[in-house]
């Protein structure tokens, strides 16, 4: 029977860059991110994420596995040439907890779904149901265990990529040695140097939304949000210090680059025609007692 934490620790590698936030697998005690889209032109962008295991359960003699974590987010936005009839708040803040559960059908075929319940604001107005926002994936996966590999299939609704109704995932994965590679939502060609280092090359969508942003315009002032959307290709190289802590570097180039002000029906109220623009990254992750 495959078991839980396997299938998990893979499920979370393979879902790494579904959503804004920072997800702990079932390997981590405690992660901590941080990026940065320099203020090259129009607008900088600079993002901070921290999560940490709430609780991991067994369910039905290990067929199923019930993971909680739990987790903060900082966007920090830095404007250099907005129009002077736009005033814009630059920093959003969001509180979500994830919610993942897995279960094993037999040995090379599994479900799994998550659920993340997110609180989204600049903490300058009260917070109402708008302020609510939801990810949620669910995946059915077969093993190959002769070619080492993992194909996924399911539905997944994900806001912070601007994308408000729900979309199809595809993946499918595949080890060969040192090497693994994966396809689909997420594209990634890793080479694994030792049990410490590896080198991953990347393709992934990124994306954010904040509500409650105040925006004074000529021509309209009201509480919206901000809504930005991105194409990463880049590299992710990570290193192991010790048995405990794991030190992680990215750098990528965004091959699509956009940041709105929306109102609440996702009309596009302002469009700050952000460029294209250069995407660094440090994370640090923390070994799991679990």
């Amino acid at each position: 029977m495959i078991k839980c934490r396997a299938v998990l620790f893979l499920f979370f590698l393979l879902k790494s860059s579904f959503s804004l936030y920072s997800q702990t697998s079932i390997s981590e005690a405690f992660s901590a991110r941080s990026s940065l889209m320099p203020n090259r032109a129009e607008v900088g962008i600079y993002k901070m994420a921290i999560s940490v295991p709430v609780t991991y359960k067994t369910l039905g003699n290990e067929n199923g596995a019930l993971l909680l974590n739990s987790g903060y987010s900082l966007t920090s936005f830095h404007y250099n040439s907005v129009s002077q009839d736009v005033e814009a708040d630059n920093q959003y803040h969001n509180l979500f907890f994830n919610f993942t559960y897995f279960k094993s059908v037999n040995e090379d075929r599994y479900y799994t779904a998550m659920l993340i319940p997110t609180v989204e604001s600049d903490f300058r107005q009260s917070i109402n149901r708008k302020n609510l926002g939801l990810t949620a994936i669910v995946t059915y996966s077969i093993q190959n265990s002769s070619k080492k590999s993992v194909t996924s299939l399911g539905l997944a609704y994900n806001v912070h990529l601007g994308l408000n109704y729900p979309f199809p995932v595809i993946l499918y994965s595949r080890n060969l040695n040192n090497w693994s590679y994966t396809l689909g939502f997420q594209n990634e060609l890793k080479y694994t140097f030792n049990d410490t280092g590896s080198l991953a090359f990347y393709l992934k969508p990124d994306g954010f939304r904040g509500y409650s942003g105040r925006v004074d315009m000529e021509r309209f002032s009201s509480h919206v949000r901000i809504q930005h959307q991105s194409l990463l290709s880049g590299f992710n190289y990570q290193r192991g210090i010790n048995e405990m802590f794991t030190l992680t570097f990215e750098a990528a180039y965004t091959l699509y680059n956009s940041l709105e002000v929306q109102d609440y029906n996702n009309n596009t109220i302002f469009d700050f025609g952000i460029d294209k623009n250069l995407y660094f990254g440090l994370g640090i992750n923390l070994k799991s007692p679990f």
